[in-house]
C-alpha cells in the first residue's frame, strides 16, 4: 500500500475526475485482463498496454477521465494480489468471456485472437522391459 500513498500524493495536485469505486473496478478488469495475458498470451502485457486497456473500458463505460485517473487505474491494477485477481477471474467467469470483453473495449485482435498453447501433457512413464527369465542351471 506504500507505492500506492506515494502514486496518490504524486498525482494528488490535480484533480480525479473519477470516484475511488469506478477507479477500483477499472482496475480489477485490467488487472484480471493482463493476468489471463500472462497465462495465456505470447508475452505480459505492458504499463502502456495496460494503460490502453484502461482507457478503453472506460471509453466503453462512457466515464470522463484524466491521466492522473489513469496513473492510479495502471498503478492499482499492477499492485492487487494474484489471490484477488484469481478469485475475481472465477467469480466472473472472465476467462469463458474474454473474446466478448476484448470486443466489448475494441481491443485489437493480436491481443487475444492468438492460438493458446495447448497445456502440457504430462511426459509418459517409461516402464522398464519386462525382465527375461533365465534358464535355470537344473533344467
Amino acid at each position: 500500500m506504500g507505492f500506492l500513498r506515494t502514486l496518490i500524493g504524486l498525482i494528488s495536485k490535480k484533480k480525479n475526475l473519477l470516484d475511488t469505486n469506478t477507479i477500483q473496478n477499472t482496475a480489477l478488469q485490467v488487472a484480471m485482463f493482463m493476468n489471463w495475458y500472462l497465462e495465456n498470451g505470447p508475452d505480459q502485457i505492458g504499463w502502456e498496454e495496460a494503460e490502453m486497456v484502461a482507457q478503453k473500458i472506460l471509453t466503453r463505460d462512457t466515464k470522463s477521465f484524466n491521466e492522473n485517473d489513469l496513473l492510479l487505474i495502471n498503478g492499482t491494477a499492477h499492485s492487487l494480489g494474484y489471490g484477488l485477481i484469481n478469485e475475481s477471474r472465477k467469480k466472473t467467469k472472465f476467462d469463458q468471456s474474454i473474446n466478448e470483453f476484448c470486443e466489448s473495449i475494441n481491443l485489437d485482435d493480436k491481443f487475444y485472437k492468438f492460438e493458446v498453447a495447448p497445456e502440457k501433457k504430462p511426459a509418459r512413464k517409461r516402464h522398464a522391459p519386462p525382465a527375461r527369465k533365465i534358464p535355470s542351471p537344473n533344467n
